[in-house]
């Protein structure tokens, strides 16, 4: 049997498109498994601006996620004070209406120790700090709002 060069061209460009179709599924499967690209820049075309705006967007959310981490942290503290002050005003509050009603030496004998102690745990909850920040601040996280002496 006797094959003409047309039939030699036609089976080596036959083998060629063969091998380069197993090369293609042999990259697209492992693409598939993988889901990443092989080769990217031949995947965008050259056209990296999709890929940066999501990169952008990953840093901007980024940068979202730290900022709600450190308002819930200081939020989260604010409240915690708040509650403190409440409950010690609440208990001195009822304390000074009961001694309205009745004033004797015995009710009255621990209120100023007691309405001191109030005060400085109320001046310590507005003066809390967290991170290093003043949680109520005026002129700056690094100040507090009632100054020590």
């Amino acid at each position: 049997m006797t094959q003409s060069i047309g039939d030699l061209a036609q089976s080596l460009l036959l083998q060629s498109r063969s091998r380069q179709l197993r090369t293609d599924i042999q990259t697209l499967s492992q693409e598939l498994t993988t889901g990443q690209s092989a080769d990217v820049t031949r995947r965008l075309d050259g056209d990296f601006a999709a890929l940066s705006g999501l990169e952008h967007q990953l840093g901007i959310l980024d940068s979202m996620s730290v900022a709600r981490a450190d308002a819930m942290l200081l939020t989260d503290t604010a409240q915690a004070n708040i509650s403190q002050l409440m409950d010690s005003v609440g208990d001195l509050g009822f304390t000074l209406l009961s001694v309205g009603n009745t004033p004797t030496a015995r009710v009255l004998s621990g209120l100023p120790e007691r309405t001191q102690a109030a005060f400085e745990n109320a001046v310590a909850n507005l003066n809390g700090s967290v991170a290093g920040r003043a949680v109520f601040f005026r002129n700056g996280h690094k100040c507090p709002p009632i100054a020590q002496q």
